[in-house]
């Protein structure tokens, strides 16, 4: 319950119906270390979390800190696991979910500086005009390109794809909508000049050869 109630919100699903019945009667079991297992009762009193465990709190400390470690490394994810199912001693699960928070406040600081670097490749190329902005961000952590390109997108009101490098021929890309502009659809027509791609109307995940970069940018726009 504990964990539905977590991946609910986190995942910003509706509160709603079954949803709401997750989320209500789960947020009264999280502060009950009765109820946890020795790890997610850790991470709970790592953010000094009492008894009355909010959404929010999911939504801002608990998801995050559970999410950053697979955007910060490639095998990240299963530090999370390990964390959320570990039922030894309490010490060794306070010191597992300490570095977790840790891995978190990087992504936090990785996040920051991203998106400072992003907004002035906006500034610096004078993008504010084209629809989608495709925005190549070199030598920032892939796992971060998707949080960037929301930020972007919410700022300028226009579809957002943000690119970085991951490896000197290859850009990895993720991008996020808004309006009525189909992200899926708008990578279809450009899918002679991807690698791989994938999504939906609202956000999509790409990789191309870096030398299709200007000719993608053209083509979509």
């Amino acid at each position: 319950l504990n964990f539905a109630a977590i991946g609910t919100v986190a995942d910003v699903m509706e509160l709603k119906q079954e949803n709401y019945v997750f989320v209500r009667n789960g947020l009264k079991s999280l502060g009950v270390s009765e109820y946890c297992t020795s790890g997610l009762y850790a991470l709970i009193s790592a953010f000094s979390l009492n008894k009355h465990i909010s959404a929010s709190d999911i939504g801002f400390k608990i998801g995050p800190a559970i999410n950053a470690s697979s955007r910060m490394k490639d095998d990240g994810a299963m530090d999370a696991v390990k964390l959320l199912t570990f039922e030894g001693d309490y010490v060794t699960a306070i010191k597992m979910a300490e570095r977790l928070v840790q891995v978190n406040d990087s992504r936090k600081e990785a996040k920051k500086h991203g998106i400072e670097l992003a907004h002035q490749i906006v500034n610096d190329n004078c993008l504010y005009g084209d629809i989608p902005m495709v925005v190549y961000v070199p030598g920032i952590n892939e796992g971060i390109i998707g949080i960037i390109a929301g930020n972007l997108c919410e700022e300028y009101k226009v579809p957002v794809i943000v690119l970085t490098d991951v490896d000197s021929n290859t850009l990895k890309g993720s991008g996020r909508s808004c309006g009525n502009y189909d992200m899926k659809q708008k990578l279809d027509e450009c899918s002679s000049l991807l690698r791989t791609y994938g999504g939906h109307v609202g956000a999509a995940g790409l990789s191309l050869d870096k030398n299709n970069l200007e000719t993608f940018k053209e083509k979509l726009i």
